[in-house]
C-alpha cells in the first residue's frame, strides 16, 4: 500500500502543475489511491457526484499525469467510499 501511496504523491505534483490550486483543493486533493490493476489505476473518491465529475473532466489528465510519472499508459477507474 505505501508504494501506490507514494507513486501518487508523485501523479499528484504533477496534477499541481495542470490544474489551478482550487480545482486541486476541491477535486483531486481529497482522492485516494487503491491499488494498480493490470493497466488500471483505481482511485477512490466520496460520492457519486465527484466520480462523475472527475470521469467527465479529469480522467484523462490523471492519465496523463500517470504517464508522466510511470511511463505507462494506465486507465483511470473510480470507486466511491
Amino acid at each position: 500500500m505505501r508504494a501506490i501511496v507514494e507513486l501518487w504523491q508523485m501523479i499528484l505534483v504533477e496534477m499541481k502543475k495542470i490544474v489551478s490550486e482550487e480545482t486541486f483543493r476541491v477535486w483531486i486533493e481529497e482522492i485516494k489511491p487503491v491499488e494498480m490493476e493490470g493497466d488500471t489505476f483505481i482511485l477512490e473518491v466520496k460520492n457519486e457526484y465527484t466520480k462523475d465529475f472527475l470521469e467527465q473532466r479529469y480522467s484523462r489528465t490523471i492519465e496523463d499525469c500517470i504517464y508522466e510519472v510511470t511511463h505507462k499508459h494506465l486507465n483511470v477507474f473510480f470507486i466511491i467510499n
